[in-house]
């Protein structure tokens, strides 16, 4: 199982992001498309999904749509630089990260996020 799935269609925010999981060594990755990251959840499971919200093809509201119907309990984040929160389902979403974010903020938001999402998997078993 990874600890966190990220999708972005904006190579730079990809770089980034995969950089900020290899120096805090969790077990992550980072795709272009919500159809390479939905088939990595089936296929290996995650604890959090992080996803852009305007992209090409299936936009991130979609997309947490979906993976919400199957797994309610999962924290989402949404990265968007051009969406307004409140134009975001908070059914969907988690929480809502501005781009630009400052890498401090995003990575202690996904510390805080991942330590609660383990907390929650060790209490279900």
């Amino acid at each position: 199982m990874y600890d966190i799935i990220a999708v972005d269609d904006a190579p730079v925010i990809r770089g980034l992001i995969s950089n900020i999981f290899k120096m805090l060594k969790w077990k992550a990755v980072v795709f272009e498309t919500p159809e390479e990251a939905l088939a990595a959840i089936e296929e290996t499971g995650t604890r959090i999904l992080m996803t852009d919200i305007n992209m090409p093809g299936m936009d991130g509201a979609t997309f947490a749509r979906i993976v919400r119907e199957k797994h309610p309990k999962m924290p989402i984040i949404a990265l968007t630089a051009s969406v307004d929160e409140m134009d975001l389902n908070p059914a969907d979403f988690t929480c809502v990260l501005s781009k630009p974010f400052g890498v401090s903020h995003l990575t202690q938001v996904l510390t805080n996020y991942l330590a609660m999402a383990k907390y929650a998997i060790v209490d279900n078993e």
